[in-house]
């Protein structure tokens, strides 16, 4: 039934963005299968916010976490927008890095 590396891929990012969600502070955008930069974006939730929007790319490892690569550390989005690079090593909480 499919890709097994592209499922436990979806589950991390539903995960992760049923977290965010009960954080209540951003609604987050999953973009599945679009082989964009992003796996998920978060949108700041208020009509005045001063929170970012989020981009994120998202990897599972099973013993050390990948680095961001230079292609996603210099991408240009602007002032308003903060990157997330979002791991998890097999079942632990994920941890973020602020790009």
């Amino acid at each position: 039934m499919g890709n097994s590396g592209y499922l436990k891929g979806a589950r991390f990012e539903r995960d992760f963005m049923e977290e965010i969600r009960e954080q209540g502070n951003h609604y987050p955008i999953r973009s599945a299968g679009s082989h964009t930069p992003f796996d998920v974006i978060l949108i700041p939730l208020g009509v005045h916010s001063q929170l970012p929007v989020i981009v994120c790319q998202l990897k599972r490892a099973k013993k050390y976490a990948p680095k961001p690569p230079e292609s996603f550390r210099s991408l240009g989005l602007g002032d308003c927008v903060t990157k997330w690079w979002v791991t998890r090593i097999d079942r632990e909480k994920y941890r973020v890095e602020v790009v």
